[in-house]
C-alpha cells in the first residue's frame, strides 16, 4: 500500500478528488460518499463507516489530500473495483485497442474483411479449447467457468439453484513439478570419472606419459558422452509422459486466414 502510494506521488498522479472531477465522475464531498455499499449483499468486502473514519483520521479530514490509490480502492464494492477505478482500467484497454493497428476490429489495415470479423466475435473459449486440445467438445460445458443441468457431468456434480461456478475443488490435480537428478542412475559414470581423472594425474606427476594422458581424456570424453546421452533419454520420456497427447487428435474448430500481399490465404 505505502509503495503503490509513493509510486504515485512520484509520478505526480493527482488526488483522488482531482482524478474524479478530471475523469468526468464528479468530486466527492465527504468520506461518507466515497463508498456506500451494503453489507448485507457482500460483507466480506464491505468497506463501511469504520473504514472510512480511519481514513478521514489519516488524511486528517481533508479530502483533497487523499491519494488517488487510497481513494480509489477505498471505492470497492461486492463486484470487484468502484467507479474511479473501473473507469481508468477501461480507459487503459480501449486506448491499447484503438491504437493496435494490428487488432482484428480495425477495417482500415485489410487483414480481415466484415464477415470473418464476424466470425471471430463469434469465437467463444469453448471453440478455442475444442480447437487446440484433444479434448472432445460432448465432453466440455459450452461456458467452460459455469455449468447448468443440461451441462455433462451435472450427475457427478449436482447444485441448486440457476447456476455453478466450477472451482477447484471439481478439476483433476494438477501434474506435480518434476526435478531432474543428474547424479541418480549415473553412479557408476561419476565414479569412473574421478578414477580416470586420478589416473590422469598420477600419471602426468610421475611418468608426463601423453599416451596416458590422451586415453584418460578419451575416456572422460566417452563418458561425458554417455551421461548426456541418458539425461536426453530421461528427459525426452519425461515429455512424452506429460504431453502425452496425439497430435492428428487435434479437432480444428476455425482457422482465420490472413492475408498476404499477393491475395493468398495463409492458415
Amino acid at each position: 500500500m505505502a509503495l503503490n502510494i509513493q509510486r504515485g506521488r512520484d509520478h505526480g498522479l493527482p488526488d483522488y478528488n482531482t482524478a474524479r472531477e478530471c475523469l468526468g465522475l464528479g468530486r466527492k464531498n465527504s468520506f461518507a460518499e466515497i463508498n456506500k455499499n451494503q453489507p448485507e449483499l457482500a460483507p466480506e468486502t464491505f468497506i463501511g463507516p469504520e473504514e472510512l473514519e480511519r481514513l478521514r483520521a489519516v488524511y486528517d479530514g481533508d479530502l483533497d489530500q487523499v491519494d488517488i490509490w487510497a481513494g480509489g480502492l477505498m471505492e470497492t464494492t461486492s463486484n470487484g473495483p468502484g467507479e474511479l477505478f473501473r473507469f481508468i482500467i477501461k480507459d487503459q484497454f480501449v486506448r491499447s485497442r484503438d491504437a493496435d493497428r494490428f487488432w482484428f476490429e480495425n477495417e482500415k489495415n485489410g487483414l480481415f474483411t466484415p464477415v470473418e470479423i464476424a466470425f471471430i466475435r463469434n469465437i467463444t473459449l469453448w471453440n478455442i479449447i475444442v480447437a487446440a486440445t484433444s479434448i472432445n467438445g460432448s465432453a466440455l460445458q459450452k461456458d467452460p467457468f459455469h455449468y447448468t443441468e443440461n451441462d455433462p457431468c451435472y450427475a457427478e456434480h449436482p447444485f441448486e439453484g440457476e447456476n455453478r461456478t466450477i472451482s477447484e475443488n471439481d478439476m483433476e490435480p494438477c501434474t506435480k513439478l518434476q526435478i531432474f537428478d543428474y547424479f541418480t542412475g549415473s553412479e557408476v559414470s561419476y565414479a569412473l570419472s574421478f578414477l580416470a581423472l586420478g589416473i590422469w594425474v598420477v600419471e602426468a606427476v610421475y611418468n608426463h606419459s601423453r599416451r596416458v594422458r590422451a586415453r584418460v581424456i578419451a575416456v572422460l570424453l566417452i563418458l561425458a558422452h554417455i551421461r548426456q546421452h541418458r539425461i536426453q533419454e530421461a528427459r525426452k520420456l519425461q515429455h512424452r509422459k506429460t504431453r502425452s497427447r496425439d497430435p492428428s487428435r487435434i479437432k480444428t474448430y476455425a482457422v482465420i486466414l490472413r492475408k498476404t500481399s499477393n491475395g493468398m490465404m495463409v492458415g
